[in-house]
Order: C-alpha cells, then structure tokens, then sequence
C-alpha cells in the first residue's frame, strides 16, 4: 500500500495514544462495544473521562479523534461508549436504543464508569462526562441523573429541551417516527423528564457549556436559555458562545478556545497526573 495523504499532514503520529477496542456489561446483561485510549505509560486509577458521541444514531471508529487524542496528551483516560442505540452494529442493537434517551441509553453511559473503576483505570472520585450534540445532551442529563458519578461535566451544542428539539426537526406528533426514537411512549408532558432545561434545579455538578451562533442542527437557544437559567438559579456554570460557528465547530480559532477551556475546567475539578507528579517530584 503507498500513502496517497494525509488529512492532518503535521501530527506528529508517534505522540498519539493509543485506541483499543474494549466491552463492559450493561445492568440488564447488555454487551456495550467501546474504545478506551491511554497515554504511554498510564498508571491507575486516575481521572478519567467517558465522552459519549453525537448523533445518537452513528458510532465511534477506531479512528483519530482530536477530542480524544487531546484528552488523553493531558493525562485522562477515556472511554467512548457506543451505547445502545448507536449504528453500525445492527438493527437490533440500534432499536434498543429507541424512545430511551435520558433513561436506558444514559445507563449504559454510568455503568462505563463503574467499568472503569473495577478495571482499576479511574478513580471514581475523578470522574467527568464530556461530549458534542447527542453526548453533550447526554453529559448534562449525566450531571442531574446520576451527580455521585461524576465530578463535572462539559457540553458543546446539546439538545436541552427535546419539545423544542422535536418541533424544529417537524416531528412533534407522538405517533411519528422520530419522535418514537427520541421519546418513546412518553407523552407531551412527560417530555420535561428527559429535557436538562426543565429539570435544571437538579443540576448538581459545575458545568462548562459551550454553543454556536451559526448553529443549524441545534439552535444556540438550547443553550443560551439553559445558561440563564442555571445562572439564575445559582448554579456553578460556565458558557461560552462562539459567533458564527457551526454545530460541528469547525473554526480553527473556536476549537482551541475549547480544548484551552476544557483543560483548565478538568483540571480544575478533576486535577491532572501530570500537576501530580510535578507535586511529587522532590526539590532539585
């Protein structure tokens, strides 16, 4: 085989952690697929992120991930779990994920990390959910379902109220098809039980928020509305909102004041190795 290109030509290939294929077992006997990266010479157990993906209906690959890689550069473990209801594993396994969002499909979300802590990769006291669109919707209903599980929790462009959600994508009648993917056999009114905006006094954790104004898949209300709204109830919070920028922030200048942000917010709640081992290390 000869290299045609590459689309990130200037990465320095040998400094990339490693991907490797890994599976737990769900609460209810379900094998979850996913992808655990750690730095060259991790030691557990240690902080850790698990990073749910978007969509809900696509999949992590075995494939870089600038998300991952820089997570991993700082020291974190990180889990990506292809919950139930992600593609590319057959129909079944996609439609066990229908009509569960917030429930079932955030379970297997919490019992990744509870993987990880009996593996002896995390430390469940350093434990944080990050992810985009889809696993950002899933970190925030992380922070108000499951708090004990983590310490934090960091959403780019989330869906916070699915009424809103499902009446921008035409699809607000309970009998459509969509809106069985998304609700299931919950009712109008039930719908504040899987929205993070109707249930934001029962955030627990800090939060790190961040949305595009250009946003055409998530309007940037999701998260402008659920910014105010925590603030106004006093809730530890930090939003960022990014001018012009798309739902899968594809400015150069935005991603590093992402990742920049991300860093420090981890840091901050769920400290890093390397800050340990600097305070280890004995006085020269």
């Amino acid at each position: 085989m000869v290299e045609f290109g590459r689309i990130y030509p200037k990465l320095p290939l040998e400094k990339m952690a490693r991907m490797k294929p890994v599976s737990y077992e769900a609460r209810d006997s379900l094998t979850i697929p996913a992808y655990l990266t750690l730095s060259e010479g991790w030691s557990g157990p240690g902080p850790a992120v698990i990073m749910p993906h978007g969509g809900p209906w696509v999949r992590d690959t075995l494939s870089f991930d600038m998300w991952v890689q820089f997570l991993a550069s700082r020291g974190y473990a990180v889990l990506q779990p292809n919950y139930r209801g992600s593609s590319g594993y057959g129909d079944r396994y996609e439609s066990l994920g229908y009509g569960k969002w917030g429930r079932t499909m955030q379970d297997d979300l919490t019992d990744g990390v509870k993987w990880l802590v009996a593996e002896g990769i995390a430390d469940p006291n350093r434990v944080c959910i990050v992810g985009g669109s889809y696993g950002g919707y899933a970190a925030l209903m992380g922070a108000i379902r499951t708090p004990d599980t983590y310490k934090c929790a960091a959403a780019f462009a989330p869906v916070t109220d699915i009424k809103r959600f499902l009446r921008d994508h035409g699809d607000y009648v309970e009998d459509s098809y969509d809106y069985q993917r998304v609700a299931g056999s919950l009712d109008k009114d039930e719908l504040e039980q899987i929205s993070p905006l109707r249930r934001a006094k029962e955030v627990a954790l800090p939060l790190l928020l961040a949305h595009g104004t250009a946003d055409d898949v998530v309007p940037v209300e999701h998260s402008r509305e659920l910014a105010e709204k925590l603030k106004g109830l006093d809730k530890p919070v930090k939003y960022l909102e990014m001018a012009d920028e798309n739902h899968h922030m594809e400015k150069s200048a935005d991603r590093l004041l992402w990742f920049k942000e991300l860093e420090a917010f981890l840091a901050e709640h769920i400290g890093t190795p390397s800050a340990e081992a600097a305070a280890a290390a004995p006085a020269q």
